[in-house]
């Protein structure tokens, strides 16, 4: 008997298109989707700081949560008045909130070559928010998530105190990183089950930390490997 066909998979995107140059038919690759990422981590592990370097190097939207609920703070908004006290006491801002708040700046940084989100989701709800009622725009392609020992968390937080943020006194940092020690395990398993998750050291210099999280990306074909200038 013949051997059985093998079955595959159908890609779920359009098949590219075909283009003359030259007398001669060139197939052109479809159009890149988006990127979407995340950054987690304990307070201190660096978020913010690998957000906006890999929105540079990148071409993403840097989105961190934490600064988009300051500025509504800052402007006085509505959302803003209900979030202010969650941030003095470094409680998490109520999902309807945040959900309202970020909603517009994703959904435009989806329009474009994607998005870096540092600091969210922080719980399996957040996660599940995101997907359900953001859509394709709310999927996450990889989850990285930042790690450092205690001791140097400690110290980059004491530094950074010096800025005068409320979300950096002492007591804050206690709570946040009471909440990060409950809820980040579930997290991270729920994105390491889809096999959307690596881990990166961040104890190591800040351009190393950048390189190994663009290196994660290229294993997973999320960005081209190119020399680094």
């Amino acid at each position: 008997m013949p051997p059985r066909p093998t079955a595959v998979r159908p890609s779920s995107e359009p098949p590219p298109a075909l283009s003359t140059t030259n007398g001669r038919r060139q197939r052109t690759p479809p159009p890149r989707r988006p990127s979407h990422l995340a950054l987690l981590g304990p307070p201190g592990a660096g978020k913010g700081t690998q957000g906006r370097r890999l929105a540079d190097r990148l071409g993403l939207v840097h989105l961190g949560v934490g600064q988009l609920l300051r500025d509504e703070v800052s402007a006085t908004s509505a959302w803003g008045e209900v979030a202010a006290p969650y941030l003095e006491r470094g409680l998490l801002v109520p999902d309807a909130v945040v959900t309202a708040v970020l909603r517009g700046p994703l959904t435009a940084a989806d329009r474009g070559d994607g998005y870096v989100l540092d600091g969210y989701p922080r719980t399996v709800a957040q996660a599940r928010t995101m997907e359900e009622d953001f859509g394709p725009a709310g999927y996450l392609d990889l989850v990285v998530v930042l790690e450092a020992p205690d001791g140097e968390l400690a110290s980059r937080l004491a530094q950074r105190s010096t800025e005068d943020r409320h979300d950096d006194l002492a007591e804050v940092r206690a709570a946040r990183l009471a909440h990060d020690r409950r809820e980040a395990p579930t997290v991270v398993a729920h994105y390491d089950a889809s096999d959307r998750l690596a881990r990166i050291d961040a104890n190591q210099a800040v351009g190393t930390v950048t390189d190994n999280i663009v290196g994660a990306l290229a294993d997973r074909g999320l960005v081209r490997r190119r020399p680094l200038p």
